[in-house]
Formats: C-alpha cells, sequence, structure tokens
C-alpha cells in the first residue's frame, strides 16, 4: 500500500478493524549505532510502533487521530544497516490508517541533518476486523482477509438510510420535546445542496414524529482549516439561512473552535448556548439565546451601515485594535481589510482606498475567528452581503 493514505482509499474498502505496516529501511552509515527519530505523521485511530522488533512508542487512546508520532529510536535497536519498521494500526470507526503528509513520514539521524524518507510502498496485513463491538481474528494468511464474508454494498454511516433506521426510527413512537443536532463537517463540499438536503430531514423528521413543528436547535461548524478548495463558510451560510425554518434555532461557534481541531474540546460552552435556545424559545425565559444577525446594508458617504436583528443592548467588537475579520470590496469585486465602527446597534464599514463601497463580508474564511457579539455575550454569524462567486 502506498502510504500516506485512509485504507477506504484503496482495496481494503470500508474496514474497521487492525491492519500491521511493515517496510525495510536502508540506513546511511553515517547513522549506524546513532540514536534516530522516527516521524510517521497522524494514524487514524490507534497505534503501536516497532523498530527490529523493539516497540519504540503507542498511542492506543482514542481520539488523537489527528495527533503525529514522533518516537525515539535509541541506538541499540540501530546495529545493522537495514531497519525493520512495523506499525499495528486500529481503527474503530470511520477512516483508518496512517494518512496525511508524505513529508511528515521519515526517519531522522539525531546526530546529523539525514533524513531518510518513508512515503510510499508498504507492505500491510489485516488481521482482525471490529465489527458489533467485537474484534473478528485472522490467521496469519492474508487470504482469510480477502475470503471472508462480505456485505453485498459498504455500510457505513455514510451509506444511505444507514443512520436514520439505525438511530432515528426506532425511536420515532416514542414521544419527544424537540432536537438538537450537530454535523456539517463532511457536508463542506457541497453547500448548495445542504441548502436543500438539511431542511428536508427537519421537515421529515417533524412528519415522521406526529408531533407537529417541534422545536430543532443545531450547531453551527466552527473554524477549521479543511485545506484544498474548501469554503466551509459557505456552509456556514447554508446553516444561517436554516433559521428561516419554523422553530429552529442555531448556536454560533466562531468564537469557541480550534482551527487544527475538526470536533473542538469546548463542548460545554456549545451545549449552554443551545439550552439557551430552549429555555427561551421553548420554556420562555428571558435570556439572550442569539447573537448579532446580519439584517441589512445601505451606502452612505463611501461607508457601508450594516443593521442587525438580534442585537440585544447593543454591539461589541472584540479586541478592537486587532483585525476584526471584516473585508470590504467596490466594484473591482476585490476583498479588503475593512475599517469597522460601531454606530450603537448598527456598524459603519469603510477602507481609505474603496470610495464606492457595494459589499461586506465578515469571517468569510474556514478559520476566521468571531470578533462581532452583541452586549449579552453571544457571537455573531459569519455573513457576506453579496450574492457573488
Amino acid at each position: 500500500m502506498v502510504l500516506p493514505t485512509l485504507w477506504e482509499k484503496t482495496s481494503i474498502g470500508e474496514f474497521d478493524g487492525v491492519v500491521w505496516f511493515r517496510k525495510r529501511v536502508e540506513i546511511p552509515s553515517v547513522c549506524l549505532g546513532k540514536d534516530l527519530t522516527l516521524h510517521l505523521g497522524p494514524i487514524d485511530d490507534m497505534d503501536e510502533t516497532y523498530v527490529n522488533g523493539k516497540k519504540v512508542g503507542e498511542m492506543m487512546k482514542d481520539g488523537f487521530w489527528k495527533t503525529e508520532r514522533v518516537y525515539a529510536i535509541p541506538n541499540s535497536v540501530v546495529s545493522d544497516s537495514v531497519l525493520q519498521i512495523a506499525v499495528r494500526v486500529l481503527d474503530t470507526q470511520g477512516g483508518g490508517g496512517i494518512w496525511g503528509d508524505g513529508k511528515a513520514m521519515f526517519l531522522s539521524c539525531d546526530s546529523s541533518q539525514t533524513k531518510i524518507p518513508l512515503e510510499g510502498a508498504w507492505k500491510y496485513l489485516p488481521v482482525a476486523e471490529y465489527r458489533a463491538g467485537i474484534f473478528w481474528v485472522y490467521g496469519a494468511n492474508d487470504n482469510q482477509f480477502n475470503n471472508r464474508p462480505k456485505l453485498p454494498i459498504d455500510f457505513s454511516g455514510y451509506t444511505p438510510t444507514a443512520l436514520f433506521n439505525g438511530m432515528i426510527s426506532p425511536v420515532v413512537p416514542f414521544t419527544i420535546k424537540g432536537a438538537i443536532w450537530y454535523q456539517g463537517e463532511s457536508n463542506t463540499d457541497k453547500p448548495a445542496l445542504y441548502k436543500q438536503t438539511f431542511p428536508a430531514m427537519i421537515a421529515d423528521w417533524r412528519k415522521a414524529f406526529h408531533q407537529g413543528d417541534f422545536p430543532f436547535y443545531f450547531v453551527q461548524i466552527a473554524p477549521y482549516a479543511y485545506g484544498g478548495e474548501t469554503n466551509s463558510q459557505l456552509l456556514r451560510e447554508a446553516q444561517l439561512q436554516s433559521l428561516k425554518i419554523k422553530n429552529t434555532g442555531m448556536a454560533v461557534t466562531l468564537d469557541i473552535g480550534n482551527p487544527k481541531d475538526i470536533h473542538p474540546a469546548n463542548k460545554e460552552e456549545v451545549g449552554r448556548r443551545l439550552a439557551l435556545w430552549a429555555l427561551a424559545k421553548t420554556y420562555g425565559k428571558k435570556v439572550a439565546c442569539s447573537g448579532p444577525l446580519y439584517k441589512s446594508m445601505k451606502i452612505v458617504k463611501g461607508t457601508i451601515v450594516l443593521s442587525f436583528d438580534q442585537a440585544g443592548k447593543g454591539l461589541v467588537l472584540r479586541d478592537q485594535d486587532t483585525d476584526q475579520n471584516f473585508t470590504l470590496a467596490g466594484e473591482d469585486r476585490i476583498f479588503r481589510k475593512a475599517q469597522v465602527k460601531l454606530d450603537g446597534k448598527k456598524l459603519v464599514v469603510s477602507h481609505p482606498e474603496i470610495q464606492r463601497p457595494l459589499a461586506v463580508r465578515y469571517a468569510w474564511s474556514d478559520t476566521a475567528q468571531g470578533t462581532l457579539f452583541n452586549k449579552e455575550g453571544m457571537p455573531a454569524s459569519s455573513f457576506r452581503t453579496d450574492a457573488w462567486r
């Protein structure tokens, strides 16, 4: 198998379980008898790693699928010009394997600048499959893996009907008060489709439970460095527009995300913001549940004045001496970092080189952090005033 890659992208296909990877590496004479460092990049999910039969490191706790593995190899192991690296990878859900950037896979000699690349072909052998909470162990012969009983289709959380029939349909007979929903990262490549599927799902659940338009409160995805051509702000926009659906609410997380972790750790605050929606809209408590929501714009003397719903007692810009993540464009449609001033419950946006402004965008990127709040401490969603491509 050519590494790095998720094994779902190879002939293994959809698979949860244990796979051994092995590679023999020739090292230069300058590194013989010297301490080495093994860099494998991130491993999804867990691993035990050996060099010449000696364990040099492990990460056997769940949740570290994005953590790069860096293990020290003592000089006592480096007694021959050929090293055999063996990595036991265990994955219990979703993608699995040694993945990431190929440049992150290498051996380094601590006493010199020598780097030995490890990207490329590795031998591999699946030895156990994880199904229904049980490991089904194969023998050493890889034919046992190839000849194992297989489902007629690849079955996973991405298989149509699997999640609904497995998780929602069984509880449909029960009475519920409402729903909270945290999802969207895997849909960032199809934001236009999400504008159709998300409202359709809400409508379908409400139809299935026969309890009218019950409350549906959801979380807007947090900032994350997706990389590539992803524009996750368009997915956040689709979620923002879903507030038009009756009896919905959205918890914004622009200020509590982690651009390096798609699952940011501050879940307590996410839960608190969802609870505020329920307290305000379902239980009638007088609490602020939403941050400012862009309402309209007006061009005034070379500036754009923005108006908001849910401005509460007024607007607040966090860290006013730093970049506020607002950009402004004129007739050339080139967005430049803008100057922003507070005007009660409105914002005045300008740029010294743009005399005829046409559009404003706020936090309009994968990783932009939230800087706009109301005085009640609730953050605003990212937004744009234009519909340009």
